[in-house]
């Protein structure tokens, strides 16, 4: 096992989080053998969750079918067992959150969040998230599917601890958190050094591949190379943003005023080039000081036009960066006239590595909402998004407890 796998490794087996990496090889022949009888058509997640909920035999049919290829520390104490299987997890949950992850699967849904109840062997409740990614094999192949499913405790309905335990308790979160900064630290250590190294040499050699030999090869062994090539600089994709995500969580740096009319000029001469190519229009409204870390704040802006210049329509990109005062926070809205976002997907996409498209037709870390989320998050306000069938408005809110002085005059 080569030193970047064992990096990998560790980071599963140690993670606070219950994971279960799941082979759905399977699937499909279950799903088939059960499609009759549901009524259903492959990708209605909807109506396999109906169908499911109230098949019990259906559900322990397409739970048999998903096979656990590992699972994690976690996983494993979690069900207290070291022969973790789904059905054994699945057997804590209640029915309908059953339903709602083998439907997601079923309809070959990349993703899925819920939160439900786990009822522990001792008897004890706790409230939970539920989760599944499916992750495709490179050429897209449905046979070669996994998933990663994960489960986090929310909350435990149990008596309030005791006045006496709240320091100890305090002291005890403040150590999780410097704990969890450290694993953090070390992981962006393995991420830019272990992993990004042989991703340069695959990276070369299948250029060099493509160079030198690319007309000699078959179109079959063509398209191998070419699977290669782009699977490597989509994984280098991700880690890059693996590394911004883990530097926004670990950042130290002092808040102070900044001027948000200055970020948008900075970001707009970021992105001078690709706004003139898109021939995309860029207005402002007058925009306020907020306290915050200026770097970061530049890096919100740019993700968010960057964004709206990707996933523009067939018109020009019509871009509108606004702001307006609520109750001692100012919100900042970046308006777009592009594809827009589905109303079930308005809170996922904030989600690391929720795609609304394939990489292969809007390549990207698919963490770039997730960062955005994170800094907001960091900055003690939050994020969200609206949009109506086409374009979108994404918010974010920074508190300000200064008194509500006029934003400068727009540009």
């Amino acid at each position: 096992m080569s030193h970047p796998e064992r990096g990998y490794r560790a980071l599963f087996e140690r993670a606070p989080v219950a994971l279960w990496d799941v082979d759905l090889s399977r699937m499909s022949a279950a799903c088939s053998a059960l499609e009759s009888g549901a009524g259903t058509a492959p990708g209605d997640a909807p109506g396999w969750a109906s169908y499911l909920e109230a098949h019990p035999d259906a559900r322990r049919a397409l739970t048999a079918a998903i096979a656990v290829r590992d699972a994690n520390a976690a996983a494993r104490a979690l069900v207290g067992t070291q022969a973790v299987d789904v059905a054994a997890l699945l057997a804590h949950v209640p029915g309908r959150a059953v339903a709602a992850l083998l439907a997601a699967v079923a309809a070959q849904q990349t993703a899925l969040e819920t939160e439900t109840t786990w009822q522990a062997a001792d008897g004890t409740h706790a409230r939970i998230r539920l989760t599944y990614r499916r992750l495709d094999d490179v050429d897209g192949s449905a046979a070669a599917a996994r998933g990663m499913i994960g489960m986090v405790e929310l909350a435990v309905e149990a008596a309030a601890p005791a006045a006496p335990a709240r320091d100890e308790l305090v002291a005890d979160l403040e150590r999780a958190v410097a704990s969890a900064r450290g694993e953090l630290a070390r992981f962006a250590y393995v991420a830019s050094h272990d992993m990004q190294a042989p991703l340069r040499t695959v990276i070369g050699y299948t250029d060099l591949l493509q160079r030198r030999y690319g007309p000699t090869l078959d179109e079959k062994a063509q398209k191998y190379v070419a699977f290669a090539a782009d699977g490597a600089r989509q994984m280098r994709a991700m880690i890059e943003g693996l590394l911004a995500l883990s530097r926004v969580l670990t950042s130290q740096r002092e808040m102070v005023a900044v001027d948000l009319t200055e970020v948008l000029d900075e970001v707009q001469g970021h992105l001078r080039k690709r706004i003139a190519e898109a021939g995309a229009q860029v207005t402002r409204d007058a925009l306020p000081m907020v306290t915050g870390d200026r770097t970061q704040l530049v890096q919100v802006i740019e993700q968010l036009l960057d964004n709206a210049l990707k996933f523009h329509g067939s018109e020009p990109p019509a871009i509108h960066v606004g702001a307006r005062r609520e109750a001692g926070a100012w919100v900042v809205a970046v308006s777009d006239n592009g594809l827009g976002i589905p109303g079930d997907r308005l809170t996922a996409i904030f989600g690391p590595f929720h795609r609304l498209h394939p990489p292969q037709d809007y390549p990207g870390s698919g963490l770039g909402l997730a960062i955005v989320a994170k800094i907001a998050e960091r900055h003690g306000g939050r994020v969200w998004a609206e949009s109506q069938g086409r374009g979108a408005t994404f918010f974010l809110s920074f508190p300000d407890s200064r008194p509500a002085t006029p934003p400068a005059s727009a540009a």
